[in-house]
């Protein structure tokens, strides 16, 4: 049975990752495939991963907001001395 707590545990878990599939969860979830399947399902109604795609991975759609920041650009000034 899928219950909030193990969809918002998944919720966290896929922001880190481009693709997700129901394999994923079923390894790290220990989920049978047909519950991971349903997990998946439901993550998409929320928003959380995109469509199914036939057998491949689905997008995750929510990612982590550090992602999406740019980080600043860093500059080095070497000088050389003779000598």
């Amino acid at each position: 049975m899928i219950t909030e707590r193990i969809i918002t545990k998944a919720s966290k878990m896929t922001a880190d990752y481009d693709r997700i599939s129901a394999s994923y969860f079923q390894r790290t979830l220990s989920l049978p495939y047909s519950e991971a399947t349903k997990l998946m399902d439901k993550l998409e109604s929320r928003g959380v991963v995109g469509p199914a795609n036939g057998s491949y991975p689905r997008e995750v759609l929510k990612k982590n907001k550090i992602e999406n920041k740019k980080m600043p650009e860093v500059y080095l000034e070497i000088k050389l001395i003779p000598g």
